[in-house]
């Protein structure tokens, strides 16, 4: 089984959720314009950036309403929930021998809860919700993941008890 460092196990988990993240920042940015150049029909379902064109003189302004509120409730929950999460991941790492196993980082119960929330993700295709709501919620949680996986990186870069020498 192959073994890496604490260090290398931690930037490589950032680098995993830093991926998903730009993935889905991306892809929802791709989707609120795609929104934005088209038209709302009668009968069409909920479009927020026309619901907040309508409040702030257009649709341009609704779509930079949209994207600042979803950047911001993703750094929110990327600097509470998933910081949360990361955390209990580096201590988990940290309580292992160094080096590790890969599956240390990766465990039968957090590849679960990767592949539950990437179903849940794929679900999203097929509620009947306006795509530009879709988008929304990806750049939301895009930028959580990316704000989480900064906790990874400062997790890796920061001496640990064990590398100190009292010299």
């Amino acid at each position: 089984m192959l073994k890496l460092s604490h260090r290398s196990l931690l930037i490589l988990s950032g680098l995993v959720w830093l991926a998903v993240g730009i993935f889905l920042l991306s892809f929802g940015l791709n989707l609120l314009f795609t929104s934005l150049s088209t038209p709302v029909q009668a009968g069409d379902h909920f479009s927020l950036i026309h619901f907040f064109g309508q409040k702030v003189s257009g649709p341009s302004n609704g779509f930079i309403v949209v994207v600042t509120i979803g950047l911001m409730v993703g750094f929110l929950k990327g600097r509470t929930v998933l910081k949360r999460t990361a955390t209990k991941q580096v201590v988990n790492l940290r309580a292992h021998a160094n080096p590790a196993k890969l599956t240390t980082v990766f465990n039968k119960r957090y590849l679960i809860l990767i592949g539950l929330m990437m179903m849940l993700g794929m679900l999203l295709r097929y509620l009947p919700i306006h795509m530009d709501v879709r988008g929304a919620i990806d750049v939301t949680i895009g930028a959580a993941l990316i704000n989480g996986a900064s906790h990874y990186f400062k997790s890796a870069f920061q001496p640990t008890t064990e590398h100190c020498n009292p010299t």
